[in-house]
């Protein structure tokens, strides 16, 4: 017989393929060891997003920037690293390439994080950045876009289409309670929102869209993902929609195609994918 699976059972199943992904990376560090490569190797242990869990009294990692979804593990195994747990700010996704290049020595078109080989040696940089910055753009629900600022003690998280989020990291660890009014508070989060917006502006500036494809492999982007084409058309030379929900009308057609935005619309079925190329039309 058929039962409605608990939050629990969803729990131990998802801690149960942790499991066996601890023990898959066991077998590899088995296999570099027998066959005299261990010493020889840099491993890195990371991921690129955290879960709920059952946090929060939600699951998955969606439209929120709890520290149990940007939080995660970033480990560092290899010959002169050094045996420590650091408190630094760092990037999973800028900070690696940078690392890497300095291990090995290689040269690569500049890039925007920093490099952590300080911190594997035990070293204390003086020059740390002392706040950082996370991005959720709803891919799974819709227009969520949510920008977080985090520093040591207090996190801001910017909400496009809900109240905004202000926690204090060492009375409230857990993220429970929301200060965004707590007029005690309002001189700190000023200045976030300030830094926040330094920090976006600085990063529009090093990832500039314009002359860039605008891809979404989302259904429920979709919708956003237009509105964004008819409002900013002058950011993008081309789209590429992965099985939208949400179809464009044929006046926005035209209109897009008045523009001269190329638009590539492609429905997958299964393991079946039909490409429609939209600006090729009478």
């Amino acid at each position: 017989s058929r039962h409605a699976v608990t939050h629990w059972e969803v729990i131990a199943r998802y801690r149960g393929m942790v499991s066996q992904i601890d023990d898959s990376v066991g077998i590899m560090l088995s296999a570099l060891e027998n066959s005299g490569q261990l010493e020889d190797t840099v491993i890195v242990y990371l991921s690129d997003h955290g879960d709920t869990s059952g946090s929060h009294g939600m699951m998955d990692k969606h439209y929120i920037l709890f520290d149990d979804v940007v939080r995660v593990p970033f480990i560092f195994r290899g010959k002169g690293i050094s045996h420590s747990v650091r408190d630094e700010l760092v990037s999973v996704g800028f900070d690696l390439a940078p690392t890497l290049d300095e291990l090995f020595g290689v040269r690569s078109p500049e890039a925007v994080g920093k490099s952590l080989v300080p911190m594997l040696k035990g070293e204390t940089p003086c020059d740390w950045r002392q706040f950082i910055n996370a991005s959720s753009n709803g891919q799974q629900f819709g227009f969520f876009n949510q920008r977080m600022l985090r520093g040591h003690r207090y996190k801001y998280i910017w909400n496009l289409t809900d109240i905004d989020e202000f926690y204090d990291l060492e009375t409230d660890p857990g993220e429970k309670k929301n200060l965004i009014r707590v007029e005690e508070y309002a001189p700190i989060i000023s200045d976030y929102r300030k830094r926040l917006l330094a920090l976006l502006k600085e990063a529009r500036a090093s990832f500039s869209c314009a002359g860039k494809t605008l891809l979404t492999g989302s259904s429920a982007g979709g919708y956003a993902s237009w509105r964004l084409l008819n409002a900013a058309p002058e950011l993008f030379d081309a789209a590429i929609l992965m099985a939208p929900a949400y179809l464009p009308s044929e006046k926005q057609l035209d209109v897009l195609a008045e523009r001269n935005i190329p638009i590539l619309l492609c429905h997958a079925h299964h393991d079946e994918l039909i490409s429609f190329d939209l600006t090729i039309r009478p």
